[in-house]
């Protein structure tokens, strides 16, 4: 349905951007951590995880641990990490 649908067009977002942009271009990265957020939503962590940690490290690497965007794609990866029971 929608859900597929929705994950079809972000994929072809996120590989279109990569493919021209970079991998650590700043609409890569946000095109990541979205794909990421979607597919654990779902429950798919597995899936996530590697996006959601490739935003948070990119995020991270290049705009500096305290800005906005970092900080989002941080939420968003301890979300994955506190649904997978990783907290300890």
């Amino acid at each position: 349905g929608k859900i597929k649908e929705a994950e079809s067009l972000y994929q072809r977002a996120f590989d279109g951007c990569e493919a021209t942009l970079g991998s650590t271009h700043a609409d890569t990265l946000r095109l990541a951590s979205d794909l990421g957020v979607l597919l654990r939503e779902q429950g798919r962590l597995s899936e996530a995880e590697p996006l959601l940690r490739r935003a948070f490290d990119g995020h991270k690497a290049t705009l500096g641990p305290m800005h906005a965007r970092t900080l989002a794609s941080t939420r968003e990866f301890g979300k994955l990490i506190q649904g997978q029971g990783k907290i300890k």
